[in-house]
């Protein structure tokens, strides 16, 4: 048998059970120093390697708006046509679009429901730090300013949807909940 003590390492074990030779390493000599934990490696834009998830194109959410008074949910066929259409195409084109498509699909992929911010700004904008929701059942400055609408993921019966958000009252003062102008700015 070898003589592993000027090594500084003990002699193997054998598991008489086993066709496998365990070795228990003492103290690293001189050439062998001891092997610390590995800094991770940042990839680029700063982030830390963690599970990667391979995303792909999904099915746009399930689309609901706040029913005029405020209090819950409903589907978008109670609108006009127009806003119908409008809000339904927005869905679509964040889920399936070359530039928002990945990010649509991240942020589903996440299950934030908290509604801290609108999915608009985040999709498009990539500024969700520029948006404030504030738990309101109102569209955002933002989205009210580049004349778009606004809407936040929300959790509906157990799935995941986007809530559109009417415009601040004084903003649609007249206008009936109905219309386009009541979810997207007028020009």
């Amino acid at each position: 048998m070898e003589d592993y003590t000027g090594f500084g390492q003990s002699p193997p074990s054998i598991n008489e059970d086993s066709d496998q030779m365990e070795m228990e390493i003492g103290n690293p000599g001189p050439s062998n120093p001891p092997a610390g934990p590995a800094a991770p490696t940042r990839r680029r834009g700063g982030r830390l390697p963690g599970p990667s998830v391979v995303l792909t194109k999904i099915e746009p959410l399930t689309a609901v708006v706040l029913d005029s008074d405020g209090d819950s949910w409903v589907r978008p066929q109670s609108l006009s046509p127009a806003a119908a259409s409008n809000l339904s195409t927005r869905n679509r084109d964040m889920a399936r679009s070359k530039k928002t498509w990945k990010k649509y699909a991240r942020i589903v992929h996440k299950n934030e429901t908290h509604g801290g911010h609108c999915i608009q700004c985040e999709v498009i904008s990539h500024a969700a730090h520029l948006c404030g929701l504030n738990g309101a059942n109102n569209a955002c400055a933002k989205c009210v300013k580049s004349r778009r609408p606004c809407g936040k993921l929300i959790e509906l019966e157990g799935e995941q949807a986007i809530g559109w958000l009417p415009l601040a009252e004084e903003l649609r003062e007249g206008i009936a909940w109905q219309d386009a102008a009541t979810w997207v700015s007028p020009s």
